[in-house]
């Protein structure tokens, strides 16, 4: 799944001409979200505007140096299923890359969609 993903971004998104993307990545979609952050470190940060996590996994923050570090925290969000209202903190056990929010949902399946418009917001 992760070669998967680096192959769509070489093939299809590195050269694609955009000047910001913004990116959700559901459960298993942040483990190649970090696989392409790996494997394209010069062009990544550059292209990518915001990146929303829905109950998913990322990288740590041991992968990246500061400024990547930096940018993930001001330009991601993490999006757990919970009951509380969308957007509440949540303080997680994941080391702080990025702010942590409830997506106002306990379903993991149902995490995206009720998150959906503070995502785009």
């Amino acid at each position: 799944m992760q070669d998967h993903a680096v192959w769509v971004w070489e093939r299809y998104v590195k050269d694609a001409g955009f000047d910001k993307i913004s990116i959700v990545a559901h459960s298993a979609g942040g483990g190649c979200l970090t696989a392409i952050q790996e494997e394209f470190k010069d062009s990544f940060y550059g292209m990518v505007d915001k990146i929303a996590y829905t109950d998913s996994w990322a990288i740590s923050k041991d992968r990246l140096n500061k400024e990547q570090q930096e940018f993930m925290f001001r330009n991601a969000v993490h999006y757990i299923a919970s009951d509380e209202p969308v957007g509440t903190p949540y303080k997680s056990n994941y080391d702080d890359v990025f702010p942590h929010v409830s997506a106002g949902h306990p379903k993991h399946e149902y995490t995206t969609g009720h998150a959906f418009e503070e995502i785009l917001a």
